[in-house]
């Protein structure tokens, strides 16, 4: 069975003059997938997104999303409960996104959510802290945290993401990008380190290492080496 996907978008921008803005502007997106042959529902999704754009570069977004999901299987955002039925769910939720200065070293990026979740609801808070050492490194750290609650049989949950990361430019040729991830629904920490040698132009030498650990205990769930060469060949 095939899926087709749909896609389209729309928006407006003013640019006002005498004004610490540089940019408004409203945009309108749908993205939806169906099955090819009855076009059966799968997910829809209408985004209605109105942002400001200042002159230093930071940001400031206000979003509205509708979202209509076919849930195919019984699925539980939280541990212990019954998990939700399978069937179709129309839900709405805003947010509210700012972005830092993006010019300066250390760029800091906040966001609010809130509304309808499946049957449930949702509010959620997000942090991120990116720091550049010019010329040779990039740091950051994101936080994201959401608040379920569920109608009484389906439970409720506070659940976490804490992921650093690290990209270190020895020289033009040689970096190094560690991404590490901790989440509590699942309870799993997750590394992934790679190397990456550029040995001639538009080609690369790739060392990678991930590992997923089950946090309770430090038991790998899975673990990989995995060493990956490009060429780039001009014909």
């Amino acid at each position: 069975m095939g899926f087709d996907h749909w896609y389209g978008s729309v928006g407006y921008i003013f640019y006002p003059q005498n004004s610490r803005l540089n940019q408004h502007g409203v945009n309108v997106m749908y993205n939806g997938d169906r099955t090819a042959t009855s076009l059966e529902l799968i997910q829809d999704k209408v985004l209605v997104n109105y942002n400001f754009t200042f002159k230093n570069t930071s940001k400031i977004d206000i979003k509205y999303t509708h979202e209509d999901i076919n849930l195919l299987f019984p699925f539980g955002f939280t541990e212990g409960y019954d998990p939700l039925p399978v069937g179709l769910y129309q839900f709405d939720y805003g947010e509210l996104q700012y972005q830092g200065d993006g010019r300066r070293l250390l760029q800091l990026q906040t966001g609010f959510s809130f509304g309808q979740f499946y049957n449930g609801y949702r509010t959620g808070i997000s942090v991120s802290a990116k720091y550049r050492v010019q010329p040779w490194g990039n740091f950051s750290l994101n936080f994201i945290e959401n608040n379920l609650v569920f109608p009484k049989n389906y439970g409720k949950g506070r659940l976490f993401l804490i992921s650093p990361k690290a990209e270190i430019n020895f020289s033009k040729n040689l970096f190094w990008t560690t991404f590490m991830q901790y989440n509590t629904q699942r309870d799993n920490f997750n590394i992934n380190s790679r190397l990456q040698w550029r040995y001639l132009p538009m080609s690369d030498l790739f060392l990678v290492y991930s590992d997923n650990y089950l946090v309770d205990n430090f038991g790998p769930r899975n673990r990989a080496f995995v060493i990956k060469l490009n060429y780039w060949l001009n014909l």
